[in-house]
């Protein structure tokens, strides 16, 4: 017998489309979990009859790499079809992507790596709750369990340490989540020191680095449709894909770990694509050092330049220790709001214009909080 994922599923989902389309704005979003998640998922959002999006667990896993990232957006386009993806790093059922790939120390340097990620991959992107902050996993006293895994039968952990709630306020109640002498789940001292408050003052905080990156991603709707392609002959740990072409290009490099290091590039579209070097012939090369959680996004369009962190994060170099590119991201000293203006002015619709640009950039085109 089987009781999921039954063709009459299909039925009931353009049902519920029908219904969904006679409210202007309103969005279709499946989650599934399954042993082929990501086939589902692309099932389930071809055309414009089913859902609009669905996401899978598929980025949760508790491994990280450049090679696993890499197999998991290149298995999903190989799968027939032309289904609209949604992407998640973390959400109330997994440990928090900083303490799943960052170990116990909860590095904003990865945080703002992560999030940028983020804001770069194809479909629509969802971030959940408190990523913006770069929080980790909390501690739960036996005591204080609300979610014991073991009880209803899960080899998995509970869930209590990602579902700690958001601080906002440190020096308030309960870091500000609720005016009751206690929370659902104990909100642990160190969430006080992330809380909002003290982020929000901080021009260079996880906080504020997000909220210019996802003004980024806003004001380049393209990167929604555009494929993501991977840079071959890039080894460990080295991220390399770009997404869109010509003038909408961006070109993306990431260091997956958090240790420093020299690496070879051979890829001669990507070191054309970040440096506009051309190499020569067969066995030329370019050798770098790349940073802890480095980070390095170039876009074609420099009225929309990518807002890179500060630090050595952002600071690729060649071998000599000359800049690996140049005129890269954008002053990361700038105000998140002064950045997102800036970044937004290109998607202010001319006057009469009947189909403005941000029309297409809700959570189905786009970017959204879970």
């Amino acid at each position: 017998m089987f009781d999921k994922n039954r063709p009459e599923t299909l039925d009931f989902i353009r049902r519920l489309r029908q219904l969904t389309d006679r409210y202007p704005g309103a969005f279709m979003v499946g989650e599934i979990g399954d042993d082929n998640g990501m086939g589902l998922a692309k099932e389930y959002t071809e055309g414009d009859e089913l859902l609009h999006t669905a996401y899978n667990f598929s980025l949760f896993d508790k491994s990280l790499s450049a090679g696993y990232i890499k197999g998991v957006f290149e298995y999903f386009d190989a799968i027939p079809g032309n289904g609209y993806p949604s992407w998640a790093i973390s959400n109330h059922d997994v440990s928090r992507a900083i303490s799943r790939w960052g170990g116990d120390v909860a590095d904003p340097q990865r945080a703002k790596q992560l999030n940028a990620l983020l804001a770069t991959l194809p479909g629509t992107v969802f971030m959940y709750q408190g990523e913006e902050l770069g929080l980790p996993d909390a501690p739960i006293p036996a005591d204080r369990v609300v979610d014991p895994a073991s009880e209803r039968g899960s080899l998995l952990e509970g869930r209590d340490p990602e579902r700690v709630p958001m601080p906002w306020d440190k020096d308030a109640n309960q870091a500000g989540f609720t005016d009751a002498a206690d929370s659902w789940l104990p909100i642990p001292e160190r969430y006080h020191e992330m809380a909002v408050s003290v982020q929000d003052a901080d021009p260079d905080s996880t906080l504020n680095y997000t909220r210019r990156v996802n003004a980024w991603r806003k004001a380049n709707p393209h990167l929604a449709d555009a494929p993501i392609e991977f840079y071959q002959g890039v080894d460990e740990p080295l991220l390399a894909f770009k997404r869109g072409t010509g003038d909408e290009q961006v070109t993306v490099m990431l260091n997956m770990t958090g240790d420093e290091r020299e690496f070879r590039l051979h890829n001669y579209d990507l070191i054309e694509d970040i440096t506009g070097q051309r190499l020569l012939g067969p066995g030329e090369f370019i050798d770098i050092k790349i940073p802890p959680y480095g980070l390095l996004v170039k876009a074609a369009d420099d009225k929309r330049p990518f807002p890179l962190p500060t630090g050595p994060q952002s600071q690729w170099q060649r071998a000599d220790g000359s800049p690996l590119a140049r005129d890269l991201g954008t002053d990361p000293g700038q105000s998140w709001g002064d950045a997102a203006r800036r970044l937004l002015d290109g998607l202010t619709p001319s006057p009469g214009s009947e189909n403005p640009q941000p029309s297409r950039l809700g959570p189905q085109r786009g970017f959204g909080l879970a």
